[in-house]
């Protein structure tokens, strides 16, 4: 005996997106997870990385090839081309950075007049660099993504 379906089939929104013509195969993408937001720059995203929101990558939007807001984690999950560069940026405490000039290493190797500039920094303290967007599985993920704050696969 046959089945009938009561409802028809249809395509989920993210194959459509990224696969097009099935015959071309899927795109060579990673997958980032976290909190997405404005950049300083129109057509620039963040994403941040830490429920602290003090680690983010800048993502152009023309490279934002699909976006999946994930509902229990109030994350965003962000599809980009595997080989996007990214520009990362960490916030980092005035003291964090100004404790690390402190130390005796610095301190044989580098004269009181030469750490001066240091010593006057105020508030938090930027530290940027770019990054492959490369994603390697960890933890319990089955998913090719990073993990803004917990589980998943980590950026590196």
């Amino acid at each position: 005996m046959a089945r009938t379906r009561q409802t028809e089939l249809e395509q989920d929104p993210i194959v459509e997106a990224l696969v097009p013509d099935p015959a071309a195969g899927p795109p060579q993408t990673v997958v980032l997870r976290g909190h997405l937001g404005r950049s300083t720059s129109a057509r620039e995203w963040r994403l941040y990385l830490t429920p602290a929101l003090d680690h983010y990558v800048v993502i152009p939007e023309d490279e934002i090839l699909h976006t999946c807001r994930l509902p229990d984690e109030q994350t965003t999950l962000v599809w980009v081309p595997r080989d996007l560069s990214l520009q990362q940026t960490r916030v980092v405490p005035k003291n964090v950075a100004t404790e690390f000039l402190q130390g005796a290493i610095v301190g044989d190797h580098l004269a009181a007049a030469e750490l001066a500039p240091y010593a006057s920094m105020t508030g938090p303290q930027v530290v940027r660099g770019s990054l492959p967007a490369t994603i390697t599985p960890a933890g319990p993920c089955h998913t090719w993504m990073t993990c803004g704050g917990g589980g998943g696969g980590t950026l590196r």
